[in-house]
């Protein structure tokens, strides 16, 4: 279990459970629920589908993007239905959220490259709000350029308002990834506590190896963080004998960010190497007069194979552009 669920730790939690980022968990969750979260948002469509066959589509389709400051969709995959035919969706993640014209514009843009790469836009496409979004909770939306009554270009996607879904609507459906994304939501009817316990105890009952299971606890654990009174009461009610399964995923999370925390400690040395070829590639930009906008620069910064940066500090000492080293570190991404 340990070495399992340690890949769960690293890819989802990076040094620690205080560096979780919104697209890195929906990026996570698309790779080992995409099937679950297409069921959730898009029901009609799934059954249409052979999961089996879907692709995940790398950071090189959207390189342009970075170039030119904008964000890429946190998740980007090609599907296929049963009878062959290609399809393609797009998820994105939203921590502040209201409807923008500059976030509808990116999906636009997001839309169009696939399009234009591959020959079909996407029939499947969602943004998940975190915080905010529309006054519904799962909203159809249509994005249309028009001049009066000619329109030039159509799509739709789903907004999905997470904080205005209902905890209790989703933490009985069937697929294993709904309390996960229950512990974003509301509730009419439980406190954060028994929330907390609702959502554990569906991912204790559903059938899933360790390290999928790991992952679906962590998010839980994440976002349902308690305070010292609640998490005085949660463990009260872990203590109850009706909830021993419950208690020993609990626990057994709990030794995986210990042992994540000591694997960080035992990284640390590594990473300031790391940290220092970075800064070291940052400063020989500077001197060369080549500037990385804020996203290329965090993923710079956030890389820890040293052998990959002494290349790029390589390079960067002769370069008259970054476009090598940026085209790479979409590939490592």
């Amino acid at each position: 279990m340990e070495e399992v669920a340690a890949a769960a730790v690293d890819e989802l939690e990076g040094e620690g459970r205080e560096d979780v980022s919104d697209d890195k968990v929906l990026r996570t969750l698309a790779r080992y629920f995409l099937q679950d979260l297409v069921e959730i948002f898009y029901p009609e469509l799934a059954p249409e589908i052979d999961f089996q066959k879907a692709e995940f589509l790398n950071g090189k389709l959207f390189a342009r993007f970075r170039k030119k400051g904008h964000v890429r969709p946190d998740v980007a995959v090609k599907l296929r239905t049963h009878d062959g035919d290609p399809q393609f969706g797009i998820f994105h993640a939203e921590l502040e959220g209201r409807f923008t014209k500059a976030m509808e514009k990116r999906l636009k843009l997001y839309f169009h490259q696939i399009a234009l790469e591959y020959d079909d836009p996407p029939v499947i496409a969602a943004v998940l709000f975190k915080r905010g979004g529309g006054p519904k909770a799962v909203e159809r939306r249509e994005v249309v350029r028009r001049m009066k009554s000619w329109v030039s270009n159509r799509f739709y996607y789903l907004a999905v308002s997470l904080s205005k879904c209902l905890a209790e609507e989703y933490v009985t459906r069937p697929q294993s990834l709904a309390p996960a994304l229950a512990a974003l939501m509301g509730s009419e009817i439980w406190d954060r506590v028994e929330q907390k316990l609702r959502c554990l105890e569906a991912v204790s009952r559903a059938e899933l190896d360790d390290e999928r299971r790991y992952l679906l606890t962590n998010v839980i654990e994440v976002y349902l963080d308690l305070d010292e009174e609640e998490d005085e009461r949660f463990q009260q009610e872990l203590d109850k004998g009706d909830r021993k399964e419950v208690k020993q995923m609990v626990l057994t999370w709990q030794e995986q960010i210990a042992a994540s925390e000591a694997r960080g400690e035992a990284r640390g040395e590594a990473r300031g190497r790391a940290e220092g070829l970075a800064e070291a590639i940052l400063r020989v930009f500077k001197s060369h007069g080549i500037t990385l906008d804020a996203e290329n620069r965090q993923a710079l910064v956030a890389c820890r194979d040293t052998a990959l940066l002494r290349r790029w500090l390589d390079k960067a000492l002769v370069a008259d552009s970054a476009a090598g080293i940026l085209a790479e570190l979409d590939d490592a991404k």
